[in-house]
């Protein structure tokens, strides 16, 4: 399920290529202030569930991910 759920992501966070990290205050993401809510489950079935993808003080959060142990970790977006 976790890495259904990175692997949806992945493309997300890659379409973010065209921003660079460190905009506004220290410790700021150029993401942050972002929320979004996915659907989950196998690809190719029917979503069987739903995850919120937070962005905030230059860290990125999935919450379906906490019962598996994982918490924030920090993000970067560079410039291809």
């Amino acid at each position: 399920m976790v890495a259904l759920v990175l692997s949806l992501l992945w493309p997300a966070l890659l379409s973010v290529a065209g921003e660079t990290a460190g905009k506004g205050s220290p410790g700021m993401g150029a993401r942050d202030g972002k929320v979004f809510v996915m659907d989950t489950g196998d690809m190719g079935k029917k979503a069987d569930g739903k995850d919120t993808v937070t962005f905030r003080k230059g860290k990125f959060r999935s919450q379906g991910c906490d019962q598996y142990g994982f918490g924030d970790a920090v993000y970067t977006t560079a410039t291809p």
